[in-house]
């Protein structure tokens, strides 16, 4: 679990089935073939990870969420 919140299909990354070997490896040759939307998806992925999973990120909104059960 949790990929699939670190992970937008399509816009940071490909998500696929667990238990579907043949679309891991499409899609696997899919991004080797097009080195340009590999790329694109590595940065936005970055991107996202930083905007929503960096340290910054979650103290933030862990102390939100501390703020928020104090009142």
């Amino acid at each position: 679990g949790g990929v699939g919140e670190a992970v937008a299909d399509g816009e940071t990354g490909l998500l696929v089935s667990r238990d579907r070997p043949q679309e891991l490896g499409a899609a696997l040759v899919a991004l080797a073939r097009d080195r340009g939307r590999a790329e694109a998806l590595g940065r936005a992925g970055r991107e996202r990870q930083q905007r929503a999973f960096s340290i910054d990120a979650m103290t933030g909104r862990y102390a939100e969420l501390l703020g928020a059960v104090g009142r």
